[in-house]
């Protein structure tokens, strides 16, 4: 796929060839379509929404680990102890997906290597 800056500047370019009568109406529609350039203005909106998730989400965590933080002292054992378990649940339950695969190869790799020093220990 063609980057969009390079769009972005074809766009800008065949603009200005029709204005100068280079290439004729048909000619412009035809790299108009070909190109794309009605979908820069929706990619450019949607990368900026994605950049304001993405910040917004990191403060949102850096918020709640600096309550926590400066909570923690005061909180009874209890409340420490369900936090820690919702927290264990929730991170277990909702894991990345790209990381999935990786995760359980590592996690059969641990288990055949623990499985194997038990056997060499048994011996």
């Amino acid at each position: 796929m063609v980057s969009e800056k390079f769009r972005y500047q074809l766009r800008q370019e065949v603009e200005q060839w029709q204005a100068e009568g280079l290439i004729n109406q048909q000619l412009y529609e035809t790299i108009t379509h070909r190109y794309q350039f009605s979908a820069l203005e929706t990619s450019a909106r949607n990368r900026f929404v994605m950049i304001l998730l993405g910040l917004g989400s990191v403060l949102l965590g850096l918020a709640v680990i600096t309550f926590v933080a400066a909570n923690w002292q005061v909180w009874s054992r209890g409340v420490r102890v369900v936090l820690l378990l919702s927290l264990f649940v929730g991170v277990n339950t909702t894991r990345i997906p790209i990381l999935s695969s990786s995760q359980s190869q590592f996690e059969s790799s641990v288990l055949v290597r623990a499985q194997d020093c038990n056997l060499t220990r048994s011996q």
